[in-house]
């Protein structure tokens, strides 16, 4: 189960960000647990037409599923007399979207942006095969030198922003029959470890990614969609999603195969 809570106070609407300025919260959980979160303001047409919020659940689990780490992920609701506290410029922003239920993430304060060094210091090589693998599993175009979205806390990576990911809708047999899965595969020549893995002297297995796709969980993806569909949230891309996935797994030296011809390009 994704973690609910209620939004209490606004600490800063002016985080750094892409197109949904991201604001930093206060919120509480119903037994009075309080953290900080950075919550996302998806407009109504990024919900409805591309399934933001249910891209940014699925995909932190599935990252999770892979043992990367993202920061803890949660449903924040936002009541009237939190609008009301709100100061009347930035009140705006929270009325352009009729949720009242938002997609938060843990606030993690002082992370360390990605730099070449800090990969070489904290991550393995097996870490690097394994996030460039996850991404192309997702279809995340948007892991690039330009925009990392990713940092590093306390010596581990943390991946961020997937809203633009989990773009499937047929299955992965039909991909690779139609050679789609290649052209989709396009952004990896700006993924931001392809030259790393490219000139690597050791043999790139995958091995650790293709561990953990044998022991992904679709119960607990079906149990964050019934919970987005309880908020209202259209869940129709969860067919989609769960078939593909269960294609990638059916296939498995298929799509490893599909990652080395990347990087062999």
């Amino acid at each position: 189960m994704i973690k609910e809570l209620t939004a209490i106070e606004l600490i800063d609407s002016n985080l750094l960000g892409g197109s949904t300025k991201p604001w930093l919260i206060r919120a509480e959980s119903f037994e009075g647990e309080i953290g900080d979160y950075v919550i996302k303001i998806f407009t109504d047409k990024q919900i409805r037409e591309g399934f933001s919020i249910n891209k940014e659940i699925f995909a932190s689990i599935l990252a999770r599923q892979f043992d990367l780490k993202t920061p803890e992920v949660a449903f924040i609701k936002i009541s009237n007399n939190f609008i009301k506290l709100l100061p009347d410029e930035i009140k705006s922003r929270i009325e352009s979207t009729s949720s009242r239920v938002l997609f938060g993430s843990k606030y993690i304060s002082s992370p360390l942006n990605y730099t070449p060094a800090l990969r070489n210091k904290y991550l393995k090589e097996y870490d690097i095969e394994t996030i460039f693998a996850f991404d192309t599993f997702i279809f995340n175009m948007d892991r690039v030198k330009r925009k990392p979205n990713l940092f590093f806390h306390q010596g581990f990576c943390y991946l961020i922003d997937h809203e633009l990911s989990l773009i499937y809708n047929k299955p992965f047999e039909e991909y690779k029959k139609n050679n789609i899965l290649y052209a989709r595969y396009s952004f990896e020549r700006r993924h931001i470890f392809l030259d790393y893995l490219k000139k690597s002297k050791n043999e790139i297995t995958f091995d650790t990614f293709a561990y953990y796709l044998d022991l992904i969980n679709l119960k607990e993806l079906e149990i964050a969609a019934k919970q987005l569909a309880d908020y209202g949230y259209d869940v129709s891309d969860f067919h989609y999603i769960s078939e593909y996935i269960k294609g990638v797994k059916n296939d498995k030296l298929g799509f490893i195969n599909i990652l080395k011809t990347a990087i062999q390009l």
